[in-house]
């Protein structure tokens, strides 16, 4: 028998809070400036903040998600991190804000997940204005609000995301990343994840999604159906520029493969490779010498024109596959030690899980 929550430790109940001291790691963090200009010269940007404020949101709020700016092609994220920018007294820090601020274009939130990235906890920092320095924990565990639009339970994977809000001007310019909670089942590139978003893309009652993952899912049904549609019209020329009776031969062997596959055999590649007539030409269609040996048509050149663009799909599809993992790998901040509704605090332990 299961009691749900009950099971769960809750901080407001008066249970344990498992904050674990040893294994703190600490940045030293500093007001990125760069970003603060960005957000100020933005004529439209996603998140707008008041023209008359005397102080623009130079605060990065104590337990708020830092996030850094991706820098320019040639870096990796990982050197980011390790990226200390020497001020005018020769002190070092790392760029993060907490504020979204003027950030991305209105509009197209998308842009966001492709100029930011989440970094960890700020820890001690400088709400009230007076210095731009304070430090940033990415690691060990730390206690922080539930500030995103769903309950989070002990044992949760959580993500930062984008709030749930259409880009307007907000409230003293303060717009933060939200904790949410990571699902294996529906935030995974594999097919049940993939459907499961596609369906549910319009369901305004449902927010647990990651909106780069609906981009991602959106674009990769759109690949499928091109490379779906190329290879049909490239195996059907490439059968049709047979002799008759070798065709018949590949079409029968083909269907004695689905035969035994249908049938529940465990039909190998080692049978495939020894004993199928199939073997060759499916070698020579799908893994081409070049790029030329498809033939289409008496027009070469067309027929090398789509054979690159297939090249071109299949390139793209194992990128978007990718970028699948890299979101887990860069937004997943931590695993919930502890249980939280909306605007309650949990315990969450700073690390990233490969899932």
């Amino acid at each position: 028998m299961s009691y749900g929550d009950l099971e769960l430790p809750i901080v407001d109940e008066g249970m344990y809070k498992p904050q674990i001291s040893q294994g703190v790691v600490l940045l030293k963090g500093k007001v990125d400036t760069i970003l603060l200009a960005m957000a100020t010269a933005s004529e439209n940007p996603c998140y707008k903040f008041p023209r008359d404020c005397p102080n623009p949101n130079l605060q990065c709020r104590n337990r708020g998600i830092g996030y850094q700016r991706i820098p320019d092609s040639g870096f990796e994220y990982s050197e980011v991190r390790n990226i200390y920018t020497p001020d005018d007294y020769g002190e070092t820090g790392t760029p993060v804000m907490t504020s979204l601020y003027g950030q991305g274009e209105k509009n197209n939130m998308y842009d966001l997940y492709n100029t930011i990235r989440p970094i960890g906890i700020v820890y001690n920092g400088n709400d009230a204005n007076n210095t731009s320095k304070f430090n940033i924990q990415i690691g060990g565990t730390i206690e922080v609000s539930n500030n995103g639009p769903h309950r989070i339970n002990v044992g949760d994977i959580i993500y930062a995301d984008l709030p749930d809000t259409e880009p307007r001007e907000c409230e003293n310019g303060n717009k933060e990343l939200v904790f949410k909670v990571y699902r294996s089942e529906i935030h995974k590139s594999n097919h049940r994840g993939v459907r499961k978003c596609l369906d549910m893309m319009d369901d305004t009652n449902y927010k647990g999604y990651h909106r780069k993952f609906e981009e991602l899912s959106e674009e990769l049904l759109e690949l499928k159906l091109k490379i779906h549609l190329v290879h049909t019209r490239l195996y059907d020329a490439y059968l049709s520029n047979m002799a008759p009776s070798k065709r018949g031969e590949l079409l029968n062997e083909q269907n004695r493969i689905f035969d035994l596959i249908e049938s529940g055999a465990d039909y190998s590649g080692s049978d495939f490779r020894t004993s199928s007539n199939l073997y060759g030409p499916f070698k020579d269609f799908f893994f081409p010498k070049k790029d030329t040996n498809l033939t289409l048509s008496k027009d070469n050149k067309k027929s090398f024109n789509l054979n690159v663009y297939l090249q071109e799909l299949n390139d793209r599809y194992a990128v978007v596959k990718a970028e699948f993992l890299e979101f887990q790998l860069q937004w997943i901040i931590g695993k919930a030690c502890t249980s939280a509704n909306p605007g309650q605090d949990f315990v969450i332990m700073l690390t990233n899980y490969s899932l």
